[in-house]
């Protein structure tokens, strides 16, 4: 009786070691750091007048079993704009402003900021990040973010307007197991218009990139260290809608509940022939 125990005991742990290499834990993590955002030929320059603005921040998280999480915040172009992160999920949230990798459990996460004044080398960042732990075929997370500026202003004569900063993105997206899926995206753009004619529209492609994964072993990322960016534009006398807008978002899906390994089909099999084994020596005796 001591064998035939301690033999499901072992086929037993070597089974739940099969299912659990099939548990899928996808993750995907997106975001942009920018230092020295400087906007000339509009706020505090002569001939320009303000009409309007918005500075606004916004984050969301949504991940299966547990409640969403949004926020937003509105600030201003001399202070900027910096919202609450939102989390949620069964893991810990990392701090605030952390425009990093940093989530270590499940769960999904957005934070965004913009900091000091926007013509006089701004700092702004954006994440958005996921890692999901929940292994069912309806199981989902997702976690986005985005910093915008609008300004309407009006020229007095010809105007040059111009944007410099420098920036850094990462994104990753990997998966363990068919049925598994993760992407994130990054977005940055700055535009000028009146009425119904864009006079600038920058968005360069390595602020604007994406990458995704799916199945067993997926694996895509791409990253970009500090980099310098400029633009301008010359600007007759009128009235003017400037944006800048920027953003980071992540979704992930995982597949169906995990299923034994063939090894684990293999080591059932000759448990239920060993127990056969077993039984019929017992009957001997």
């Amino acid at each position: 009786m001591t064998s035939f125990k301690t033999y499901l005991a072992v086929t037993a742990a070597l089974l739940t070691v099969g299912a659990t290499a099939a548990h899928a834990t996808p993750f995907a993590v997106s975001g942009i750091n920018f230092s020295n955002l400087t906007l000339t030929g509009v706020v505090g320059t002569a001939g320009v007048g303000i009409n309007s603005s918005t500075v606004t921040t916004s984050s969301s998280a949504n991940y299966d079993g547990f409640a969403p999480a949004a926020n937003s915040n509105s600030g201003n172009l001399t202070t900027g704009s910096d919202v609450i992160q939102s989390f949620s999920g069964s893991g810990a949230a990392p701090g605030q402003n952390v425009f990093a990798p940093a989530l270590a459990g499940g769960g999904a996460r957005g934070d965004a900021g913009l900091f000091g004044q926007i013509n006089a080398g701004a700092s702004a960042g954006v994440v958005a990040e996921g890692r999901l732990l929940v292994p069912s075929s309806s199981a989902a997370s997702a976690g986005g973010t985005s910093t915008g500026i609008s300004i309407t202003f009006t020229t007095t004569g010809t105007q040059t307007v111009g944007l410099s900063f420098t920036a850094s993105d990462f994104l990753q997206a990997t998966t363990t197991a068919a049925g598994d899926g993760a992407s994130s995206e990054i977005n940055a753009s700055f535009a000028i218009r009146s009425g119904g004619t864009t006079f600038l529209n920058y968005a360069p492609g390595e602020l604007n990139t994406s990458v995704s994964a799916s199945g067993p072993n997926g694996n895509q990322s791409f990253n970009q260290g500090p980099t310098a960016f400029s633009t301008s534009v010359s600007l007759a006398a009128g009235t003017y809608q400037l944006t800048l807008l920027s953003g980071a978002q992540e979704r992930l899906q995982t597949g169906a509940l995990p299923v034994p390994e063939p090894m684990s089909m293999a080591l059932l099999g000759s448990a239920l022939v060993g127990l056969g084994l077993i039984r019929k020596r017992n009957g001997r005796a």
